[in-house]
């Protein structure tokens, strides 16, 4: 009998507690299945399918929803208190019950609502005139009389399921400015450390047509942060827009400093003033402070491929005698060389260069390799190669002699990066250096060549080979300069190869102490003259150049 009792007694509570959890999991479910069914009936497009309208104190939601033809159909809701509906519980009803809160009025402090209840209000103004077609229809008024109540409170039932007309063009009510005005200002003084309330105001402003208040807050907000980026990129398009371009371009300077995806922008920004005609000059001016993107626009403009906006960049910046850099001019002067104007090249690069250069730019630039690399195409031009390098150092007990030290560990096709233009009238000339090696393993060794530029690289003279391992030496090679087809040739350190596996260098070269020097005699055309004999110091022997 216990038993039986006791098992009765425990079959009746696992039974209650099944209910229970029953209840919850059917209440839980209805709730869902309610949420389910707001969304099908909306289409659940949250940015289309509520939207809030106001006129004077009154409030409308209007809903949308997409019928099983694929048509979209709108109706209208005014919100009771406790933000609840007062119609019946039809599915759009009930949507628009749950979607209520993303479009209610908005909270002080919360400047996202403000922002929101601000486009709902302008961008998406049509919707007041929407309302006023639909109250119209009800009261069977004209259209254009003042809006009238959409709905009978008396009924308190909703208008009959409308088409909407939608029109974009009804302008914003100074009202509603003034009401998003006050959420603003009262945001503000809750927190005085909100630069987006001061953006809000100053859009709000230019909206009222007060764009020197506008501006105004627009320059306290950017005074607050460097972060507020919208503040700063509205402040700019006003600038540009008053033909204020120092100041458009000193407040890209300021935003620079963010980095990111921001500074790319702002560089187009920067690129495009410098080829605009109107703002080049007041760049000119920025540039002259020597701002950290300087070098990197004369880069971009390259990118662009416009030399001549570059060109006359450097021009503006020279007139202010601010010192050009070669980051500054190397850009500009490969981009004119690339293009064929190679001569405009270097006519650029005799105007600019640095007193302190102009010493060194004889035949041959440079050859005691002072300065250190530049890029700029009549100076030297040196490029790292993989599993090598190469650089200007100073050696021991030379006496502060600097050289040129390239070292190979193993490199497989090294592309060898050590060159200038030269600009070389017709006549013979004699280019002399000292090098040494130290175990130099390369199948025909290193060399010093000079060529002609063009499709088919035409070489005037190749200096004997340096491998193996051996002290400081004379090296020189005699070449004739044709007198045309041979404009600015080129002189580059080379690996010596005539198949692809020969490319392939251990150990480590060194040069020092370059020149060029023009040779007295008559001028021959070596176009037309037999191959060039190549003396070469340190043996006892002459060769035919190949």
């Amino acid at each position: 009998m216990a038993v039986a009792v006791e098992f009765g007694a425990g079959l009746a509570l696992t039974l209650g507690l099944f209910r229970v959890a029953w209840l919850i999991l059917a209440t839980s479910m209805a709730d869902n299945y309610g949420a389910d069914d707001a969304k099908a009936a909306l289409g659940w497009r949250v940015d289309n399918s509520v939207a809030l309208l106001s006129s004077g104190e009154d409030y409308f939601v209007r809903a949308t929803w997409t019928t099983r033809s694929e048509r979209q159909r709108s109706v209208l809701f005014r919100p009771a208190k406790d933000n609840e509906l007062v119609f019946d519980e039809s599915a759009p009803a009930r949507a628009a019950n749950v979607l209520l809160a993303r479009a209610e009025r908005p909270t002080i402090g919360d400047l996202r609502s403000i922002a929101r209840w601000i486009d709902l209000q302008s961008s998406r103004g049509y919707y007041k005139r929407a309302a006023a077609i639909v109250a119209a229809m009800e009261a069977q008024i004209e259209p254009n009389s003042s809006l009238q109540p959409a709905f009978d409170a008396g009924r308190r039932s909703p208008v009959p399921a409308r088409y909407v007309l939608e029109h974009p063009s009804v302008n914003l009510r100074d009202s509603y400015l003034s009401t998003a005005k006050a959420f603003a200002q009262l945001s503000l003084i809750s927190d005085p450390s909100q630069q987006g309330a001061l953006v809000l105001l100053s859009d709000i402003a230019a909206r009222m047509g007060d764009r020197r208040r506008s501006v105004a807050l627009l320059r306290l907000a950017g005074g607050r942060s460097l972060r507020g980026v919208i503040a700063h990129t509205r402040l700019i398009d006003f600038q540009v827009s008053q033909a204020d371009y120092l100041g458009a371009i000193a407040t890209a300077d300021a935003l620079q400093r963010l980095g990111g995806k921001i500074r790319y922008i702002l560089g187009e920004f920067l690129t495009s003033a410098a080829i605009d005609a109107r703002s080049y000059s007041a760049l000119s001016e920025f540039l002259v402070e020597g701002p950290q993107w300087r070098h990197s626009l004369f880069a971009r403009l390259s990118d662009y491929q416009d030399a001549d906006s570059g060109l006359r960049l450097l021009t503006e910046l020279a007139k202010k005698r601010n010192a050009l850099h070669a980051a500054d001019l190397a850009p500009v002067l490969q981009l004119l060389t690339k293009q064929g104007r190679t001569a405009e090249a270097y006519l650029a690069w005799i105007q600019f260069i640095p007193e302190s250069k102009k010493s060194k730019a004889r035949l041959l630039f440079d050859g005691g390799f002072t300065e250190d690399p530049s890029n700029i195409p009549f100076e030297w031009n040196v490029m790292e190669f993989p599993r090598g390098s190469i650089g200007f150092l100073e050696e021991p007990s030379s006496g502060g002699q600097r050289a040129m030290r390239i070292e190979f560990v193993g490199a497989r096709y090294p592309r060898l990066s050590a060159h200038q233009y030269l600009s070389l009238s017709s006549g013979r000339y004699r280019l002399k250096m000292e090098a040494r090696a130290d175990s130099l393993r390369a199948a025909r060794g290193v060399v010093w060549r000079i060529s002609c530029r063009g499709e088919r690289e035409r070489v005037l003279a190749e200096t004997e080979a340096l491998r193996g391992s051996m002290p400081w030496r004379d090296l020189y090679v005699d070449f004739e300069m044709p007198t045309a087809g041979c404009d600015f040739p080129v002189l580059r350190l080379a690996l010596s190869a005539k198949v692809a596996p020969e490319l392939v260098a251990n150990g480590t070269a060194f040069f020092r102490n370059l020149q060029l020097v023009r040779r007295p005699g008559p001028s021959v055309d070596s176009s037309l003259a037999s191959p060039s004999r190549i003396d070469v110091t340190g043996g006892s022997h002459l060769r035919t150049a190949d």
